[in-house]
């Protein structure tokens, strides 16, 4: 669509369009608002009405108009009969006078060159007579004619033929001429009669029943005196949309004269749907160019097709339709001749043309880039005069209100559409919340049932829709209308439909009641939704501190962690190069004295936006107030029925909590390489809303900042960042504790990746590991690693130099020994030594207990796995078992108990203890039982240990039997324990029965 849109021409650029002079001028059309019957017939009407050449050059010849010309002239000049008594009866604006004034100047000057191409070959009629009576032109004395007033319409009509001073003696109710008198009159000469607005008049002499009865009386006589005269035609109009009683007794007076003379009154609506466009471009524009309406239809038609609008937005018929209609939308013609025309007071095409001259004039003032058709939202509410024309000219000025409330106020408080416009200004580049509002209001305007008022969404959003703004059409969806009807007080969302309404929605109670909720009672709601954003969704990448108090309440320990700082005490970033003081403080210190943290490179902050605690305080607040109002409707004058409505409310504000908490933490705050406290901006939006909010922190920290890792390290990475300087030697605990010291060091994200890392280690030779008295090398790699200030890591040259390995780092590949111990061996298969024939460090190749440090369930089974299968060990003589976490786990302690001792000559010792370091509960509790004591009273206390709730469980079991399958142990605590669940830790010690 690119060549499309670098057609694409606004339409007030000068080759597009051209507005009539007085538009540009802001002058409104002041001949055409001015026009009537009065003025014509006077020679007072204003240019281009003034004369005929001039007014028919300024007018759409429409079908209708010309065959009635055509018609009206044959008749008087006698060389066709039609019928005489012609009704234009259409509601205001509908082009009844324009058609009267075009009727007057071909009466008045049939040769005239512009008349004369309309009327083609019809006769000409001469001297023909005519008489114009314009109900709007009489006051309280009548209407002037020369030196005198007139009261009656009959007395004017009398004056008008010639006949003054019968018409002076006629004007009075009792003066009405009879049948007789009247056509007689009318054969002297051919005659045409035009009267315009007679409701009007009919209504100025309602008070005066007797003259009232005797205009109707004179209606009625006068279309059976035109009838029976020759060359005569009476044509009437009425505007069935206002003064309706006054425009129905007229109706009436002429039918029933018509049923007289057995002939059927003809009705003609002078302007047509169809004539519409044509009209209102005649009167409006100098110029249109042809080209530029398609090259606007077809990228219209396009655009439609993208955003997949209603399906006759997208067909080769409505690409025609905004050809036909350009430079209006035809939404926009639709909008006024359909919906508006229905309220009684607005004038059809006048009213459109007044409208529209307003509307014209403020897009040539502003010229806005994506301005390429006028749309309904074009109708601007920000402008006083199509405010006007839209409230006080159609009897709506309780909509004022809500005009100021919600789309645009001049001084002082802005409108919501306003505010939120100069909000996203910069964002959007465009007006959108005036727009919609603008088409909501536009829609709602109609003289019909509530039901039929306002606009659907697909159809709102495609009216919206401009072709180099396609975006616009996702920020409608996605943050205007549901703004709108989450906030705005005179906007309401039913079901599908947006409607304007009169009176205050509930939105406007949400609005002020939420200015009365306690900041305690947000803080508490966001905590929650926090908690729910980044503790209970997904995978658990961190441990997560909610709104601590002071740097004390951040755990100083290896753990990787998140502290989410809480906004109202001031904990807020501008920008990315400023860390406040008090915010680095969580990460520099450990407590509120100044106490310098230990473990800085695994310490992050989630801090809020600065700026945005406002939104959030408001749409948490509102969705608090919600609440009450869906729980209890008629406490706040809310009919019952909008329960429902105000439930759905309440769904969705809590959507737009979570929104508006992710989009407000967006700040995570770290310690640098070089010891700085930075800052990096995300937008939780770009991660997707769906995701889990650790989910979108770990990706953050792993991707973008590469300070995390979810897979072993290189180790040799960490020997260059975390090892010791100038040391042979460290332990895993050491090395571990300084990868979460050093500030930019890639963390692992669990101790097992560590441990993996250090074992990968041992494979490659970046290290030797001392373990439990074991030396491990590339060639015997441990299975698993205990993270102990008693298990050492030495470089191969230090290994070396001890005697623990070749001066390389490596062991004998056959004996898995250094020194090497092959020349002692006897036998082809397993070794078998005597313990007389061992060194000490030979001995230690067989040490009598297999340690594995306290893990993840099933990381432990996975390693407990491979150490068999590579020591090739079948039974055990003692074990003793390790469980951590939470008192819940008590139950599956117990069950272990208890299949341990099942059908087993097992000797057992349980060891227990729970605790809580809750504020309000310090509770402590210890067991220690034998085979004796297991039965019912060890049973009985892990059972309530468990019902308790406490924060720190362990439990131990040791066992003595004299045969003990190791798979059999194994399969045990696969059956028991499980080996999923994050919150259990299981250690293990076995001693082997091994063969000599």
């Amino acid at each position: 669509m690119s060549m499309l849109k670098h057609e694409l021409v606004p339409i007030w650029d000068t080759q597009a369009c051209k507005p009539k002079q007085d538009i540009l001028e802001g002058k409104y059309l002041q001949a055409e608002l001015a026009l009537d019957l009065y003025t014509i017939a006077e020679g007072t009407a204003k240019p281009p009405y003034h004369n005929p050449e001039s007014f028919f050059q300024a007018t759409h010849q429409t079908t209708t108009l010309k065959q009635i010309l055509q018609d009206v002239l044959s008749h008087l000049a006698g060389t066709r009969v039609v019928n005489p008594v012609l009704l234009f009866d259409a509601g205001f604006g509908g082009g009844k006078t324009h058609t009267m004034a075009a009727i007057y100047y071909a009466v008045k000057d049939p040769t005239n060159p512009e008349i004369k191409k309309i009327l083609e070959t019809t006769s000409i009629p001469k001297n023909i007579r005519t008489i114009v009576i314009d109900g709007s032109a009489y006051g309280g004395r009548g209407v002037k004619r020369g030196e005198h007033y007139y009261l009656t319409i009959w007395a004017d009509f009398l004056h008008q033929l010639g006949k003054t001073k019968l018409a002076l003696e006629s004007d009075t109710p009792e003066g009405l001429p009879d049948r007789q008198t009247l056509t007689q009159l009318l054969k002297e000469q051919p005659t045409l009669i035009l009267i315009d607005e007679l409701p009007k008049y009919l209504d100025l002499v309602k008070d005066r029943p007797e003259l009232l009865s005797k205009v109707k009386h004179f209606i009625h006589t006068l279309t059976l005196s035109v009838s029976e005269a020759e060359k005569c035609i009476l044509i009437i109009s009425v505007a069935g949309d206002v003064y309706r009683d006054a425009a129905d007794a007229v109706r009436i007076e002429l039918t029933e004269a018509m049923s007289i003379l057995n002939r059927k009154m003809q009705s003609i609506e002078p302007v047509k749907t169809e004539d519409v466009p044509y009209i209102l471009k005649k009167r409006l524009f100098d110029f249109i160019n042809p080209k530029i309406a398609e090259a606007t239809a077809k990228a219209y038609i396009q655009l439609y097709e993208q955003i997949k609008a209603p399906n006759h937005y997208r067909t080769a018929e409505y690409k025609n339709r905004i050809i036909e209609t350009y430079p209006f939308h035809p939404e926009l013609i639709d909008v006024l001749y359909q919906r508006l025309s229905t309220i009684p007071g607005f004038q059809r095409t006048r009213g459109a043309l007044r409208l529209l001259a307003h509307v014209i004039h403020k897009m040539w003032n502003d010229r806005e880039e994506d301005a390429f058709i006028i749309h309904p939202y074009h109708v601007d509410l920000a402008s006083s005069e199509i405010v006007q024309e839209l409230t006080i000219r159609l009897n709506e000025e309780r909509y004022e209100n809500a005009i100021k409330s919600d789309v645009y106020a001049e001084g002082g408080r802005k409108a919501k559409a306003q505010q939120k416009d100069e909000d996203y200004k910069s964002y959007f580049k465009a007006p959108l919340f005036r727009r919609a509002c603008n088409t909501i209001y536009l829609y709602s305007l109609i003289g019909a049932k509530e039901e039929a008022k306002g606009i659907d969404t697909e159809n709102l959003i495609a009216v919206l829709a401009t072709p180099t703004k396609e975006e616009h059409v996702q920020y409608y969806r996605d943050r205007v209308l549901p703004t709108i009807a989450d906030t705005f007080w005179f906007v309401e969302q039913i079901g599908n439909r947006y409607v304007f309404k009169k009176e205050a929605t509930e939105n406007h109670i949400i609005d002020q009641e939420s200015q009365n909720v306690q900041n305690s009672t947000i803080i508490t709601v966001i905590k929650t939704t926090l908690q729910e954003l980044y503790t209970t969704e997904g995978k658990g990448h961190f441990f997560i501190k909610i709104f601590p108090e002071d740097p004390s309440e951040v755990n100083d320990n290896t753990d990787l962690k998140i502290a989410i700082l809480n906004p109202v005490l001031g904990y807020t970033i501008a920008r990315e190069e400023e860390v406040p003081d008090k915010i680095a403080q969580f990460i520099l210190n450990r407590d509120s004295r100044g106490n310098p943290r230990i473990y800085r490179n695994n310490t992050f902050l989630l801090i809020a936006r600065e700026g945005s605690w406002g939104n959030l305080r408001d749409i948490v607040a509102r969705l608090e107030v919600a609440k009450d109002l869906a729980k209890d409707p008629e406490k706040y004058g809310i009919p019952h029925e909008k329960k429902k409505n105000l439930e759905q409310k309440v769904a969705q504000y809590k959507i737009a909590v979570n929104e508006a908490v992710r989009a407000s933490f967006t700040y995570i705050v770290y310690a640098t390489r070089r010891g700085r406290i930075e800052a990096k901006y995300f937008r939780p939006s770009g991660y997707g809303t769906a995701k889990p909010g650790q989910e979108i922190l770990w990706q953050i920290l792993s991707k973008d900042l590469h300070r995390v890792t979810n897979e072993p390290l290189d180790p040799e990475y960490i020997k260059a960042e975390a090892w010791p300087k100038q040391t042979q030697e460290t332990t895993t605990r050491e090395l571990y504790e300084n990868i979460h010291k050093i500030s930019g060091v890639i963390l692992p994200e669990t101790q097992s990746l560590f441990e993996q890392t250090v074992i990968k280690g041992v494979e490659i030779g970046t290290w030797v590991l001392i373990q439990q008295n074991k030396v491990y090398a590339p060639e015997n790699p441990p299975t698993h690693v205990r993270i102990s200030s008693d298990t050492f890591l030495l470089l191969p040259e230090e290994a070396g130099r001890r005697n623990h390995t070749d001066p390389r780092g490596h062991l004998c590949p056959k004996c898995l020994t250094w020194p090497c111990q092959c020349s002692k061996l006897t036998g082809i298969g397993p070794i078998s030594l005597s313990t007389a024939e061992l060194t000490r460090s030979e001995m230690e190749i067989f040490k009598e207990w297999e340690e594995f440090e306290l893990m993840r369930p099933k990381l432990l089974l996975e390693d407990l796995e491979k150490w068999i299968r590579r020591e090739s060990i079948e039974t055990i003589t003692e074990a003793e078992i390790q469980m951590t976490g939470t008192s819940d786990i008590a139950i599956q302690f117990r069950n272990l108990i208890r299949l341990v001792k099942a059908g087993k000559k097992v000797s057992t010792i349980v060891e227990a203890k729970a605790s809580t370091d809750d504020t309000n509960l310090k509770l402590d509790v210890r067991f220690k039982a034998d085979d004796a004591g297991l039965e019912t009273p060890a049973a009985k206390i892990l059972d309530d240990i468990a019902r308790w709730s406490l924060q720190k469980f362990e439990g131990t079991i040791k066992l003595k039997t004299e045969d003990l399958r190791i798979n059999e142990l194994k399969q045990l605590l696969e059956t028991t324990i499980k080996a999923e669940e994050q919150n259990i830790k299981l250690g293990l010690k076995i001693k082997p029965k091994r063969e000599r």
